[in-house]
C-alpha cells in the first residue's frame, strides 16, 4: 500500500518511479520534499516526519527480503514507526499497545503507519495537483 501511495504520488516527478525498488522510492521521495515548493498552508514537517518511518519500514523489508534466517521482525524493530504514531495519532497507538503478542503490536503499528501515511499522501497529493 505504501509503495503504491508513493508511485501515485511520485509519477511525475520521476516517470521511472514503478520500476524501482521501494528503497529507492522512498530515495526519490525524499528528493521530492526537497524539491517541492509548498503552498502557505503546507507544512512541510508533516511529510519530513514520515522519513524515518518509512527507512525504517525499509530496513526491515529489506533484512526480510534478502536474510532467510530472519523471517520475522519485532516491535523493537519498528520503534520509531510506533514512536511516529505515538506522537502523530496517539488514539491509535492505545487500540494495539497493550496486544497479548509482540505480534499483534507489529500488525497494529504498521497498519496505523499505512492509514496515517494514506491520509498524509491524499492530503499532498491534493496540494500539487
Amino acid at each position: 500500500m505504501v509503495e503504491h501511495k508513493l508511485v501515485n504520488l511520485l509519477l511525475r516527478f520521476d516517470p521511472d518511479i514503478e520500476s524501482k525498488m521501494f528503497g529507492q522510492k522512498v530515495d526519490v521521495f525524499k528528493d521530492f520534499l526537497k524539491a517541492y515548493e509548498p503552498s502557505e498552508d503546507d507544512d512541510m514537517e508533516v511529510y519530513n516526519l514520515l522519513i524515518q518511518p518509512l527507512s525504517q519500514i525499509k530496513s526491515v523489508r529489506n533484512t526480510l527480503a534478502h536474510d532467510i534466517k530472519s523471517p520475522l521482525f519485532t516491535s523493537k524493530d519498528i520503534n520509531q514507526v510506533i514512536s511516529y504514531i505515538k506522537q502523530r495519532r496517539p488514539d491509535l497507538h492505545k487500540k494495539y499497545k497493550d496486544c497479548n503478542d509482540d505480534r499483534g503490536v507489529c500488525i497494529g503499528a504498521l497498519a496505523s503507519f499505512v492509514f496515517i501515511f494514506s491520509f498524509e499522501i491524499a492530503k499532498l497529493r491534493i496540494s500539487i495537483a
